[in-house]
């Protein structure tokens, strides 16, 4: 039967993202055994460092059990997928099979499984035993596996302490080879990834020119939302990178992070809003209607896109509410209305022409915002940072720099020094050298009378970096603070640096986000428990009219007196 030849010339391009997000239910290439049959699959894939690390690793000399872990959506059938590729032991197109022994270039014989965590209990008991038996015959067997079942089969297979010790490899996710009862098993777990360095190169394919090139002889080519937002993105990449890349960075910090799967999705929805080549309409709202923008936000033109809510991706960034935040570009946006500084003529007049059909109305500036946040082609870094700051919040800009490696400067201890104050006394004082440690009820309820259990140098309060290995090239370190050398081993994360200038400001709430609650407390404990317990008098701050006093007690014969 002769093929059905369509007359839009890159049809199968464009379904083949509408199968990539969740916003309808033709999303059969969501599921990862089937998107990595479709010829595009191969087109758009990232070579992650994660999978050259493990492919180096399964070519050493030595056999031993390797399990690649996660959440499903994580990606791990793309990285046994990318590894098998790299050893030619599957073909374009070729379905995996369940297990299949395979030889790498140095000559290895390698077993993989699948879908280990869809065995039965009695079938991955049976895998496991094998498994141990074939390492010492030479073949190193690679595991693909959800977190959850991995837990207690390692139990029913080993000693009882390997769900201790898997769980602990699972956590360090280190990569290295341990013994359990004398079989080498190492472990990775690629939920611990930052999956937001997975943005730049996918957009970089997924807008590639040979993707897109059919779309010029398309009689649609010139009102194509669509192909207008490839476009848009490939024009702007730098900036549309950027911004999408801070989102999920954000998003992960305040503990909404994205599996590989979903981030596919969104950006796919990203590029054509669920439309279908046929559905394109031919009108001068559609390239607003459809802007990239208003898609990666959930929207359509001005209103939510009720089908797009079903992407987690999009409930996440709609409950955000970015596009409703007040930026400091708001008065050139609309109270100057000067469009065409900021945006390019095409943009500039796109948004216009809405804005005087919408009376530039609220829902119309919420659509600029979103608009400027991806095509201000102001690209200087003052510019960036308040929009980070406007946008996210006011410590991001300074906490990706954290992040990425640059050292603590003085305002950083700063901020840290006066919360720690303020947590502790709840005021801040720049005269006192010292921070002093209370001990007070914790029911938000201010008190004028609280018990010094030690006090600490203020100065001697600092931030350590360290760096964290993720199996991928972006330097990322961990922030912890020191207070006279000893590390407080709680991390200082994102929320807690934006926490730190809420109370800085005098904005104390008492009912905060559980998780950063139980932070601050494990902070709280953990300097707590550097200080001295056996003081031979009693301190007591009270709160007066001129501020903190403090008052000393001595024991001195049977009696205390104050001194």
């Amino acid at each position: 039967m002769a093929e059905i030849v369509s007359k839009f010339p890159n049809e199968r391009f464009i379904d083949y993202l509408n199968t990539l997000h969740n916003a309808s239910a033709n999303n059969q290439s969501a599921i990862a055994e089937l998107n990595i049959t479709n010829p595009f699959f191969v087109k758009t894939m990232v070579q992650r460092e994660v999978g050259h690390y493990i492919k180096n690793m399964l070519e050493g000399e030595a056999s031993f059990i390797f399990v690649l872990t996660g959440h499903a959506g994580d990606g791990k059938t793309g990285i046994l997928y990318q590894t098998l590729r790299d050893w030619n032991a599957v073909k374009f197109g070729e379905k995996l099979k369940k297990e299949d022994i395979v030889k790498s270039l140095t000559g290895r014989m390698v077993k993989y499984i699948k879908d280990f965590s869809e065995l039965t209990a009695e079938e991955r008991l049976t895998v496991l035993e094998k498994a141990k038996v074939e390492c010492s015959q030479g073949i190193t067997t690679f595991l693909v596996a959800n977190t959850g079942p991995l837990i207690k089969i390692f139990d029913d297979c080993f000693s009882n302490a390997a769900s201790a010790q898997l769980l602990d490899a699972i956590d360090n996710n280190d990569g290295q080879i341990k013994q359990y009862d004398g079989i080498p098993v190492a472990v990775i777990n690629v939920a611990t990834i930052d999956n937001s360095t997975f943005v730049k190169p996918f957009l970089h394919n997924l807008l590639s020119e040979t993707l897109w090139d059919p779309c010029s002889t398309c009689g649609k080519k010139d009102y194509c939302a669509i192909y207008s937002n490839r476009c848009l993105m490939e024009q702007s990449s730098d900036r549309v990178n950027d911004f999408i890349t801070k989102h999920y960075v954000f998003q992960q910090e305040y503990g909404e992070k994205l599996t590989i799967r979903q981030i596919v999705g969104h950006l796919s929805f990203t590029l054509t809003g669920g439309l279908k080549c046929e559905d394109v309409p031919n009108s001068k709202s559609a390239p607003f209607k459809f802007l990239f923008s208003n898609n990666f936000f959930g929207c359509k033109g001005i209103h939510i896109n009720r089908e797009a809510l079903n992407m987690r991706a999009v409930a996440d960034i709609v409950r955000a509410a970015y596009d409703q935040k007040r930026l400091r570009a708001d008065e050139s946006l609309f109270i100057k209305r000067d469009l065409t500084g900021i945006f390019t003529k095409y943009i500039a007049e796109l948004l216009d022409r809405e804005g005087e059909l919408l009376h530039y109305n609220e829902d119309w500036q919420r659509a600029v915002r979103r608009a400027y946040m991806f095509l201000n082609i102001d690209t200087s870094e003052t510019s960036r940072k308040e929009m980070l700051q406007d946008v996210f919040s006011y410590w991001f800009p300074r906490y990706l720099q954290l992040r990425s490696g640059e050292p603590a400067s003085g305002a950083d201890k700063e901020l840290v020094q006066d919360a720690l104050q303020m947590i502790f006394t709840e005021s801040i004082s720049g005269k006192e050298k010292d921070i002093p440690i209370t001990m007070k009820r914790e029911n938000g309820v201010s008190q004028s009378v609280q018990l010094v259990y030690d006090s600490i140098i203020k100065k001697k309060v600092k931030i350590e970096l360290e760096k964290v290995s993720d199996y991928s090239q972006t330097k990322r370190f961990l922030i912890y603070i020191s207070v006279a050398g000893e590390r407080v081993n709680t991390r200082i994360s994102l929320p807690m640096f934006d926490y730190f200038e809420e109370i800085r400001r005098g904005a104390i709430a008492t009912n905060i986000d559980p998780m950063l609650s139980q932070g601050i407390d494990s902070l709280k404990a953990q300097i707590i428990s550097l200080c001295e317990a056996d003081r031979l008098d009693i301190e007591l701050l009270t709160l007066t009219g001129s501020g903190w006093e403090s008052i000393n007690a001595e024991y001195d014969a049977g009696d205390w007196r104050i001194v």
